[in-house]
């Protein structure tokens, strides 16, 4: 799957007068993973939140395959190739699972929603033994699979992911972190917020470290695993 550049171009982001991020620049490359690291509060989720078009930047811009989102709508970003996998999964609990799958494909009108809902079964097999379950009924790791699954309906050439791992069990985290690993190996780029930094290291190729609304380190992941204060910040080092 070919893939688009992301560039946030020193992106300062407000909570009315309360800043929340503070002229930050980041870049995604096509077919990369790249982890955004941080302390609860220190505005992950309001990078994530601005890309999407769910929050408007103060300043900067957000660009993505050479156009700029920030005056765009959230289904217009879904449309340019950007899928938004949120913290707490956000699913449509009423709903079956196959019915929310149906929802991630909203911005699309074309004969192939079919053949992605059966990738998506490919994927996360459980998935398709619970299609006509409601997903308020899932366990907490299945309903994680169905984010990431109705994420994919909207074909997206980037996913971001906001705490994809929260709260589930160690096999489950497993598994879920080698359905982003498989994501990323078939050429979608990836930019995963990730509380759980061992996850991050597994997987990722570069990182950002996010400090009160601040970049204050990047690189590498293994200069980023080997710095003492991501050791003493995140992995008790």
């Amino acid at each position: 799957m070919s893939g688009c550049e992301l560039l946030l171009e020193d992106v300062s982001v407000c909570y009315g007068r309360v800043p929340a991020l503070q002229g930050i620049s980041l870049r995604v490359g096509p077919g990369e993973l790249i982890a955004l690291l941080g302390a609860n509060g220190a505005g992950k989720t309001t990078t994530l939140r601005a890309i999407s078009g769910l929050l408007r930047p103060r300043s900067g811009r957000i660009r993505f395959g050479g156009g700029d989102l920030a005056r765009l709508s959230p289904a217009a970003i879904v449309r340019l190739g950007i899928a938004h996998c949120p913290e707490g999964r956000q699913l449509f609990p009423e709903m079956t699972v196959l019915e929310n799958l149906e929802m991630g494909a909203f911005t699309r009108d074309d004969p192939e929603i079919a053949a992605d809902i059966e990738r998506v079964y490919a994927l996360f097999p459980r998935l398709r033994e619970r299609r006509h379950q409601r997903a308020g009924n899932l366990s907490g790791g299945e309903q994680q699979m169905l984010a990431i699954g109705r994420a994919l309906m909207s074909r997206p050439k980037l996913l971001l992911f906001d705490e994809p791992t929260m709260g589930l069990a160690p096999y489950l985290v497993d598994e879920v972190t080698e359905a982003i690993g498989q994501l990323h190996r078939q050429g979608i780029s990836v930019l995963l917020v990730e509380q759980n930094v061992h996850v991050a290291f597994a997987v990722a190729e570069r990182g950002y470290v996010l400090e009160n609304g601040r970049i204050v380190l990047e690189g590498p992941i293994e200069t980023l695993r080997e710095d003492e204060r991501v050791k003493r910040a995140y992995v008790g080092g």
